[in-house]
This record gives C-alpha cells, structure tokens and sequence, in this order.
C-alpha cells in the first residue's frame, strides 16, 4: 500500500502500477465488495494523505461499475474515504 499511494508527481512509476493493478480487477457492482475487494489485496498505509490518493485512483476506476451507488466519481471518492476513516 504505501509503494502504490506514492506522490505521483515524484514517484510516475508507482502510479502506473497502480493504474495497471486496478485495471487487472473485475469489479462488483456493489459499492462495499469493491471496495472490500481492493483493501483485501494489500494493507492500507496510515497516513490519510496516502489513503487519499488510493482512494481517488479507485474511485476512478471502479466509478462506471458503481454508477447506481454514486453519479460521479467525487461522490464514491467521498463515500469510500469516509468509509474508511470511520473503520
């Protein structure tokens, strides 16, 4: 997790292979086994900066699967992130 939420800006290497890794996933339509899906996979770094840009990748890949849970990717970025500061 932390090799993948690298600041892209520094690291282009990190978010290509992030990019790539999500691409490799069929999603589920369903917004809590996508997202279970993608956190299963690696563990979460603990900084909310890294998070965030884990985050913001996701929910732009997973957004057109997701597109009855929320109209746009803003509002699933938004959902899981919360989601998963509560946790």
């Amino acid at each position: 997790g932390e090799f993948l939420s690298k600041e892209p800006t520094k690291h282009p290497f990190s978010a290509a292979v992030l990019s790539a890794y999500l691409d490799l996933f069929t999603w589920p339509r369903e917004f809590l086994p996508s997202l279970r899906l993608f956190l299963s996979r690696f563990r979460m770094p603990g900084e909310a900066q890294c998070i965030d840009r884990l985050m913001d990748e996701w929910s732009s890949k997973v957004h057109k699967s997701l597109d009855k849970v929320c109209k746009t990717k803003d509002g699933l970025f938004v959902l899981a992130f919360s989601t998963i500061m509560l946790n």
